[in-house]
């Protein structure tokens, strides 16, 4: 078996020859490193991994016992899972994603989620969007603030464990809460209890400024229908930092302050504020 692995300013690839057939590959396959590795010890049977469905579920057998793809389905304890999920393995592919360990720490997020009804209205509302996940497996979305940093609308909330009641402050790493009891279940109620979250053009035209959050899926607690779906309610959110782009791709790298705002704000997500009332 004969190899070659040529580097560029544009990327990487690996072309084998394996009995009188050609395989090649680049850096942005999911399974690049295992392809290369392969190689480099002549295996034969890393032929196999230049099939993206095979060497995707290669790279979830290194991560998870729990999650297998069939058929261009995705399989979680057996059971298919939601598109949503699916649709993200493809975004992580077609960026070059070859880790999936955040996504499926994403997934076991939204498993401990112990509302079904909740996780259901979580992924009608993902599986019309592109999101963005962080490596730890929670999802990105935004918050319009206050010229003073603070949320539009009062109520009490709490904030680095300390209640509070009025215009709640959302400085840059701190952890907004509430009871979830608290925040109103009901998806048929627009406006109400609970903190929210929505698209990027909706909390930009909402409020002067704007942060960038996380909010892990065992805390979604329901997605209002008003406002075509654009927000949807979580009793937790951490505050990552201020923005004027939405962070639009399949998986969002921490690197500190660093983080990378080229994206399309047409797709992205937003975030409104802590409550609303009438």
């Amino acid at each position: 078996m004969l190899y070659e692995l040529i580097s560029t300013g544009n990327g990487s690839s690996i072309t084998v020859l394996h009995k009188g057939r050609v395989y090649t590959a680049t850096n942005t396959h999911p399974a690049f490193a295992l392809i290369i590795e392969g190689a480099v010890k002549n295996d034969e049977e890393v032929v196999a991994l230049f099939d993206v469905q095979l060497a995707t579920q290669k790279a979830f057998d290194k991560v998870s016992d729990r999650i297998s793809i069939r058929d261009g389905n995705l399989y979680v304890d057996g059971e298919l899972a939601d598109n949503s999920l699916s649709n993200q393995i493809i975004r992580f592919q077609q960026e070059g994603v070859n880790d999936f360990t955040p996504l499926v720490n994403f997934y076991e997020k939204v498993l401990t989620n112990h509302n079904g009804n909740s996780r259901e209205q979580l992924f009608t509302w993902l599986n019309d969007r592109n999101f963005t996940i962080t490596q730890d497996g929670d999802f990105i979305a935004y918050k319009g603030l206050t010229q003073d940093g603070t949320s539009v609308h009062s109520g009490k909330a709490i904030v680095d464990g300390q209640p509070l009641d009025g215009h709640i402050p959302n400085a840059v790493g701190s952890i907004v809460e509430m009871p979830r009891g608290d925040v109103n279940a009901d998806p048929y109620h627009g406006c109400s209890y609970g903190l929210h979250a929505g698209t990027w053009e909706y909390a930009s035209t909402f409020a002067p400024r704007v942060v960038k959050v996380k909010i892990n899926p065992r805390d979604v607690v329901s997605v209002p229908r008003d406002c075509d779906f654009q927000k949807l309610r979580t009793c937790r959110y951490e505050v990552l930092a201020e923005i004027s782009n939405p962070d639009y791709q399949a998986l969002s790298y921490d690197n500190g302050d660093e983080w990378d705002n080229e994206v399309d704000e047409n797709d992205a997500w937003d975030y409104l504020g802590w409550y609303e009332q009438g």
